[in-house]
């Protein structure tokens, strides 16, 4: 639970969701989007590079997102060979962005 200072209580919603590839599991959080208006979101295995991170702003933009690519040594190595691997991304409800302080920020984010 979570007060917001006058003496009212509301529920944290937080969702965990294993997406095995960004574009296989983006229907799915779509429908926990819309079904359970999630607060918190935690994804693993988006399998998305560095730039395509972004990805995540475009597509919730009710949420503000943070996360990383596993993929980062991988494209930097090169051209990329393999199945993608890794990742996680934590997107937050805009409306609890007051109550947040963004320690680091990296340009992958930039609207």
């Amino acid at each position: 639970m979570a007060t917001d200072g006058n003496d009212s209580t509301r529920t944290l919603v937080a969702v965990s969701f294993n997406m095995h590839g960004y574009n296989q599991g983006f229907p799915t959080a779509e429908e926990l989007v819309k079904n359970f208006k999630p607060d918190v979101f935690m994804f693993q295995e988006h399998w998305l590079t560095p730039a395509n991170l972004r990805l995540f702003q475009k597509q919730f933009t009710d949420y503000f997102a943070f996360g990383s690519s596993a993929m980062s040594s991988s494209v930097a190595s090169g051209m990329l060979h393999g199945r993608p691997f890794g990742g996680v991304m934590t997107p937050i409800s805009n409306n609890l962005r007051k109550y947040t302080e963004t320690i680091y920020d990296n340009l992958y984010f930039t609207k």
